[in-house]
């Protein structure tokens, strides 16, 4: 009897395990995994290269995968989720196991908000089990939902794969490149202790605040430092922000006089590789006990007023895509929201997060006024169509530093003409040029602007 009973279990399990399918990211020809803002599907946040050039204590950082996640669609009552990890975490007694090393999802219901999904059963690194899906909208069986599955914040992640019934559709969702990345590096604050879930750090929150915005996590846990090696590896992705947010890695007295040098130098490299981006800088938070201890206070103070020369220093030489958030604009509750002496719980997570948004919210409009400004004032070209004689209009912004290049059709350039700071309407004499369409663009340091040309 007790054998029957056993087989019977057996052929369940067995029918149970036929009737679903199973889908890994990381075996996927299209770039699934977002956050990852070097266009691969690893949970490495740099790709291997870098493991040459950067400190190797930030390598070891960059090996654990917070921030990373896939997004997906389906409309299965079950979801299944089988990860394995290489090295759990559990130095920090402040930090919940389930915040290190487990995993997250969260649906998007056509309401357009995003909803937590309660694992019925979990095991760490092994699986998470959302079971009984039946949510009260006709459209699910047919149309499903959008989920995103947050990968362990501070574990070592080495397999994941997402396992939904038989019968339901699935899909993951290619990272778009329809809006450039908004890349945040930091410290742990950013790597996310020490909340109690993934999906609570607040670049994941905040990722779900701008969802057509991929949102890299480039936090390191204790050694976020600024260092130009690390600059130049971040350098390589091409975003729309780059937040910068480590001051609270210059934690001793020796760390704020380095904080000129490097900043100034990472500024400078973003700034001449990414001209049009937005480059923000935050003041050290604080730590809960300073009020308590006069050396902590010292230090952060003395770490915001070298951060504020730099910010100083680079608006007065005109720079205009440079933010500044201070502690009092973070605006964290001391006492309430933070978990241990530095880190946020779930509360400061929140707030993080919601003065992140709404900084992020003004850049974007920012950005977007400055193309309207750009394109309102685009390249002005009499006469046109011209017979290869004409003449252009130089907005102000470019007259100091600007070049005017014609491109053909095949997109190669034909002619090329650096502005005279004093020249107003640039006249151009040149009837070489072949019967046809051409694009006319002006370039300086921080701008772009386009124009039509028909020669006839």
């Amino acid at each position: 009897m007790k054998r029957v009973i056993i087989l019977i279990c057996v052929l369940i399990s067995m029918q149970y395990a036929f009737a679903q399918k199973t889908f890994n990211p990381m075996g996927q020809a299209r770039h699934v995994v977002w956050g990852q803002g070097f266009g691969q599907n690893s949970f490495l946040r740099f790709p291997a290269d870098a493991q040459q050039t950067i400190p190797s204590d930030v390598w070891n950082q960059t090996q654990r995968s917070s921030g990373l996640h896939v997004r997906f669609i389906t409309n299965s009552a079950n979801i299944t989720v089988n990860y394995t990890l290489s090295s759990q975490y559990s130095s920090n007694n402040w930090f919940s196991s389930v915040g290190a090393n487990g995993l997250d999802l969260y649906a998007r219901k056509p309401d357009g908000k995003w909803y937590w999904c309660h694992p019925g059963s979990r095991t760490i690194g092994s699986q998470f089990k959302y079971s009984s899906i039946n949510p009260d909208d006709a459209t699910y069986a047919s149309d499903g939902y959008e989920y995103v599955l947050y990968f362990p914040t501070f574990a070592i992640t080495s397999s994941i794969s997402v396992t939904v019934d038989s019968d339901a559709q699935f899909e993951f969702l290619t990272v778009t490149n329809e809006k450039k990345p908004i890349v945040v590096y930091g410290t742990s604050i950013v790597h996310g202790a020490v909340c109690s879930r993934p999906g609570n750090t607040w670049t994941s929150i905040v990722g779900r605040n701008f969802p057509d915005y991929p949102v890299v996590n480039l936090g390191f846990s204790g050694v976020g430092r600024m260092e130009p090696e690390v600059i130049e590896v971040i350098n390589r992705i091409d975003a729309s922000i780059y937040i910068l947010d480590c001051l609270p890695n210059f934690s001793n007295t020796t760390m704020p006089p380095l904080i000129d040098g490097r900043y100034k130098s990472a500024i400078d490299t973003l700034t001449k590789y990414h001209p049009d981006a937005a480059i923000v800088l935050t003041e050290h938070v604080g730590y809960a006990d300073m009020e308590m201890w006069k050396a902590r206070k010292d230090l952060v103070m003395a770490d915001n007023v070298e951060l504020k020369k730099v910010y100083d220093y680079f608006m007065q030489k005109g720079y205009t895509n440079l933010y500044y958030l201070s502690r009092s604009d973070l605006g964290l509750d001391m006492s309430a929201d933070i978990g241990d002496y530095v880190h946020p719980n779930d509360k400061g997570m929140y707030r993080y997060a919601e003065v992140y948004t709404a900084k992020i919210t003004e850049i974007l409009h920012d950005q977007e006024s400055a193309v309207k400004k750009i394109n309102a004032a685009s390249l002005r070209v009499k006469p046109n169509p011209n017979k290869g004689s004409f003449s252009v209009t130089i907005p102000d912004s470019f007259r100091q530093s600007g070049r005017l290049e014609i491109f053909n059709m095949e997109g190669k350039s034909v002619y090329s003409e650096l502005i005279n700071p004093q020249t107003d309407i640039l006249h151009i004499e040149n009837p070489s040029l072949s019967a046809g369409n051409y694009l006319l663009v002006l370039n300086n340091k921080k701008e772009r602007v386009t124009g039509d040309l028909v020669v006839r």
